[in-house]
């Protein structure tokens, strides 16, 4: 990325964020030195050009910490196009307990190295992309973890979402989703999706990258989120 001396601004023995997690209904716990410091609230309201998608035209910037969404009170938070691949985004569970069958490479108190990656790392996701702005929830910074701002679950996304999936919201009237809406905006939280037509890029971990389409078989897709899952995948 080049930039070593935003690296050596960030106080690493500090948090990042506010957040409190895994999740917003949980009890919250102590942050590491109490929370983030001046340094990392001004390291996460850094614009960093090469995580945002150049035709994503979406709000890139989320304003100060809410109790939900944000790093830092009264300081603004950078937002990203290219999320951790996360199983699940958003829930009340780490990585180190999850069915070592079907974790990502990355989520809460992960711990991932390549030798978890049994699969192989051209065959394993480890980042993927999703849209500056979604109608359910928060697409998240770059610089910290938030309340279902913390991936995208490529694996599942998100129980029945779709690459693409623009569709919003579960929680509205009608079944399974609500509104039908144009391209642009996913519909929820830790889905995977992008301005580039039809489908997404994706980061497999050994450093390659990929469009991904977004008719994918969904055993496929899954197979990729996952990182020791013992599937062999073809072409993709």
């Amino acid at each position: 990325f080049d930039q070593a001396p935003l690296f050596n601004t960030i106080n690493h023995s500090a948090a990042m964020g506010r957040y409190m997690g895994p999740s917003w209904s949980t009890a919250t716990v102590p942050l590491a030195n109490g929370g983030p410091t001046i340094e990392n609230a001004n390291a996460a309201a850094t614009k960093l050009v090469a995580l945002l998608c150049p035709s994503d035209s979406g709000q890139a910037i989320f304003p100060g910490f809410d109790g939900n969404y944000g790093c830092e009170t009264n300081r603004p938070a950078y937002k990203t196009n290219y999320g951790f691949s996360v199983s699940p985004p958003f829930g009340d569970y780490n990585w180190d307990t999850q069915n070592q069958y079907a974790r990502a490479l990355f989520g809460p108190e992960s711990n991932s190295s390549m030798r978890d990656v049994s699969d192989g790392t051209s065959n394993t996701v480890a980042v993927a992309e999703q849209t500056l702005n979604v109608y359910d929830g928060i697409t998240g910074s770059w610089a910290c973890m938030q309340h279902v701002g913390q991936g995208v679950d490529f694996a599942n996304l998100n129980g029945q979402r779709k690459i693409n999936d623009w569709d919003c919201c579960g929680w509205g009237p009608g079944t399974p989703w609500s509104v039908k809406n144009p391209p642009g905006k996913l519909g929820e939280w830790g889905t995977v999706g992008s301005m580039h037509t039809g489908g997404c890029q994706v980061l497999l971990v050994d450093g390659s990258v990929r469009f991904i389409s977004e008719n994918i078989d969904a055993v496929t897709r899954q197979s990729l989120g996952y990182i020791a899952d013992g599937k062999v995948v073809g072409e993709f």
